[in-house]
């Protein structure tokens, strides 16, 4: 029988600079981080599918706007769609697929009440993101 561990380390992007004009690849940066343990109420899940929305570059600026921005050296937010692979929940079981906004890594930490049970058998991963693609 095999064994699945629990990840210890989460890659994650993160935004090293504000892109003026187009952002490049110098404005991103790849890194590795501890996974926390989880406490009550929170899943860990493995992301299979990302969004890449065009609000996203607005919040790459420091501006006011609907949603606050980004922030240097923390990973970015999007739209993903994952499994369950270890829980603290009741309402969220190892296993389940959950629509959430901590995209940007292989893995997320989330609070159960932040993530959204979906139905792959109704729709595949990307269309989930396709139907919550405009956050706020």
């Amino acid at each position: 029988m095999a064994t699945t561990e629990t990840p210890t380390e989460v890659r994650q992007i993160v935004l090293a600079s504000r892109p003026h004009g187009m952002p490049t690849d110098k404005n991103f940066r790849l890194e590795t981080a501890p996974i926390p343990a989880l406490k009550p109420g929170q899943i860990l899940v493995k992301n299979q599918v990302m969004s890449v929305d065009p609000y996203m570059r607005g919040r790459m600026n420091d501006a006011e706007s609907y949603i606050p921005p980004f922030q240097i050296d923390q990973p970015l937010e999007g739209t993903a769609v994952g499994t369950v692979i270890a829980s603290e929940s009741d309402r969220i079981k190892v296993g389940d697929h959950v629509s959430h906004m901590l995209g940007w890594r292989d893995y997320s930490v989330i609070d159960d009440d932040a993530a959204t049970v979906v139905d792959l058998d109704v729709a595949t991963p990307s269309q989930y993101l396709a139907s919550s693609a405009c956050p706020g």
